[in-house]
């Protein structure tokens, strides 16, 4: 039976691949990703992709309230290291540890309280 996966980060490199392997296996999903440094085209054009941002809570509130999911999947992160230390005081991007803290706070969030309620 195939799994409905919210996958983030599923246009960079670890995250792209693996969509690809669930979309062949049977599963199906959306993909969350800023584009920032994942790539379009890397996602599997099988799922969803919504451009978007995990910090965004509008963002995750309407993905959320859209479907259920059956799994979670967090692969967003900042992966140019010196880029993201540079930034790492900026709220628009919070850095490699702080911004995954964030993300995963916001989602977690989305998680617990049910569709919408982020």
């Amino acid at each position: 039976m195939s799994k409905w996966i919210f996958l983030t980060g599923g246009s960079g490199y670890i995250g792209s691949h693996l969509v690809w392997a669930l979309a062949d296996r049977g599963d199906e999903g959306v993909i969350l990703d800023d584009l920032s440094t994942g790539h379009s085209e890397a996602a599997d054009p099988r799922a969803k992709l919504i451009s978007g941002s995990v910090l965004d809570p509008a963002t995750l509130g309407r993905t959320f309230a859209e479907s259920r999911y059956d799994a979670v999947m967090h692969f967003a992160a900042k992966s140019i290291v010196p880029q993201s230390m540079q930034e790492r005081s900026t709220k628009k991007s919070p850095g490699v540890f702080s911004g995954r803290r964030a993300s995963t706070l916001a989602i977690s969030h989305c998680i617990a309280g049910g569709h919408g309620s982020c």
